[in-house]
Order: structure tokens, then sequence, then C-alpha cells
């Protein structure tokens, strides 16, 4: 006699909701968010990024007349001044 036994795997329903306790279901592939929480997480976390990278940025930003001459005969590459006005106000 062969019975193909069947595994069952018992999920709570309350597993698959979003993480953040929206009520909508969740996706492991999103962290446990659902679409819509996870393209607000999402577009936070872009943001944050923009701001540390604006604010990395100005830190880093020199004034043009400032910036040291580089020999022409020199294999150093310089940062050029377009570069820094594209970074700095």
């Amino acid at each position: 006699c062969s019975h193909k036994s069947r595994r069952a795997i018992h999920v709570d329903q309350s597993e698959l909701l979003c993480t953040k306790g929206c009520g909508f279901y969740g996706n492991q592939a999103w962290r446990g968010l659902c679409s819509k929480c996870w393209r607000e997480e999402n577009q936070r976390e872009k943001q944050k990024q923009i701001q540390e990278d604006w604010a990395l940025a100005e830190r880093l930003c020199v004034p043009v007349d400032e910036i040291p001459e580089v020999s022409k005969s020199s294999q150093v590459t310089a940062i050029t001044p377009s570069l820094i006005l594209h970074y700095c106000h």
C-alpha cells in the first residue's frame, strides 16, 4: 500500500500581516511589509541617503580659489572646478 503523505505547514494569519500593523498582508521579500508600507519605507530610506550624500558633498566642498594647482606633467587627476561647482551652491 503506497500512500502519499501530505505535509501541511500551519501559518498563523497574524504572521502573514504587514509588520507595520497596517492590516494588509506582508511579503518576506519586502522584510514582512505590504507593498504600500514597503514603498513608503523605501522612499524614506532613499531620502535619507540623498540627505546624507548632500551633507557629505557640503563637507567636501572647497571654494574654487582654494584648489591647489596640479602641474601638467603630473599623473595625478585633479578635481576640476566644474565638479566642485556641481555639488556646491
